[in-house]
């Protein structure tokens, strides 16, 4: 996606809201990242509104729970703004689940409804439509 692309979908009020955010949460951080973090944010939450079935027909308004959400959330920022290979034990921690067994149980639910999978080195990554 080329930089023209990127800024036409994040407003510059959006930008503005986020780039304060930003700062109060992690300090200075420069502009283009704080753009693709939004653009990111923009892809990721907008699975939570449409999900493609893999017959190519829309979903509305599918429902996630909190859990989903915190779970999702989650991943997306250790895969991409960490660099990192969650665990189930990262997953179970960050939603604030206290038994890893809920934790491995809600990664399941994911991968089932198609949002999360394991690569071929057994690492989790977000789907296509779920990545950003």
């Amino acid at each position: 996606m080329s930089k023209n692309t990127k800024a036409s979908q994040l407003s510059a009020q959006a930008f503005q809201k986020l780039k304060r955010i930003v700062q109060d949460e992690f300090g200075d951080m420069p502009n283009n990242e704080i753009e693709e973090m939004g653009i990111r944010l923009l892809r990721l939450f907008s699975i939570l509104k449409t999900v493609t079935s893999p017959k190519g027909k829309g979903c509305s308004d599918i429902a996630v729970s909190d859990q989903e959400f915190k779970a999702l959330k989650y991943l997306h920022h250790a895969i991409y703004h960490e660099n990192k290979a969650p665990s189930v034990r990262d997953i179970t921690i960050a939603v604030g689940f206290s038994s890893s067994r809920s934790g491995f149980r809600l990664l399941n639910k994911l991968m089932e409804r198609g949002f999360v999978y394991r690569d071929t080195d057994g690492k989790l990554q977000l789907a296509e439509h779920v990545k950003g």
